[in-house]
């Protein structure tokens, strides 16, 4: 019933996984089959990082989900049809999962099924973007982060730590402003800075979370003693200039939020500029003289 279903949800986002987990544990076995509850059973256990225990339940959502639409239908269906969700969602966590048990392989293999069967392009991309990372790809790493990277600025993580493994210093910076300026709170997690104060907005949560799940997708990438990325990150983010430039952002983002007046655009105008990959590489060039003066 969707008014248990909200129940349990509930309890999961606000972090009662304890009471959640009972919920959908009932849930699961008096209307089986319930693939949306496996999913959520994994989502409680990727929380407490049993990796291997959550992989279970993904695979039996994209089982339980795959037997919920007709065995032939199109890639283009995938997309129109809601049946087909539980699957793919199965499908896309089993892709991040097997990625942080560095089982890159199989991980590569489920990213081929979501891209070949699915039609899902673009959650194959991302996860091959991290993995390539994580498996020193630097190239197939880049090409990936930088296709998608206009839709999820986090991308440009990867975008900037592959062009920095490659020696492209020029495209690293531009892509780690462009996802500093986005999310400036992952920028500082992902090098291990801290970062002043909890967060609140809706922004500031998106952004923490960004980060831990950044921070558990580039698990091997970031191991790495030889990562020359996370420094080249760890010194732009110590430039006042970018500071500023976060500082800047953030000040637009609060005016629009305060006044969404139609007829005065000028601080979403200035939002959006500074969100944008183009702004980020125009700033590239001064910003790398200050790395380097």
């Amino acid at each position: 019933p969707p008014e248990a279903e909200e129940m349990a949800s509930g309890y999961f986002k606000r972090g009662e996984l304890d009471a959640a987990e009972a919920a959908f544990r009932l849930l699961t076995e008096a209307f089986h089959p319930y693939a949306e509850g496996h999913n959520y059973l994994g989502l409680i256990a990727l929380e407490r990082e049993e990796l291997e225990v959550a992989l279970e339940h993904f695979r039996t959502t994209a089982e339980l989900g795959r037997k919920m639409f007709p065995k032939r239908i199109s890639k283009s269906r995938y997309w129109r049809d809601l049946s087909t969700r539980p699957y793919m969602r199965g499908l896309r966590n089993q892709a991040s999962t097997l990625n942080r048990l560095s089982r890159y392989d199989e991980a590569l293999a489920v990213c081929d099924v979501l891209d070949d069967v699915c039609g899902d392009d673009a959650s194959a991309d991302v996860h091959r973007a991290a993995i390539y990372l994580n498996t020193g790809k630097w190239r197939h790493a880049y090409t990936m982060a930088d296709k998608w990277c206009r839709v999820w600025p986090d991308e440009s993580f990867i975008a900037g730590f592959a062009a920095a493994q490659r020696g492209d210093t020029t495209r690293a910076v531009a892509h780690f402003v462009h996802a500093a300026l986005n999310q400036p709170r992952a920028a500082h997690m992902l090098v291990g800075l801290r970062v002043k104060g909890r967060p609140k907005e809706y922004e500031e949560v998106s952004d923490h979370n960004a980060g831990v799940s950044a921070r558990d997708s580039l698990h091997g990438y970031l191991a790495r003693r030889s990562a020359s990325g996370k420094d080249l990150l760890r010194r732009l983010l110590g430039l006042l200039e970018l500071t500023q430039l976060i500082a800047e952002l953030q000040g637009a983002t609060t005016r629009w939020r305060a006044n969404r007046d139609p007829d005065d655009r000028r601080a979403f105008d200035r939002m959006t500029e500074m969100q944008g990959l183009p702004f980020a590489e125009a700033q590239a060039a001064a910003l790398m003289k200050r790395l380097e003066g």
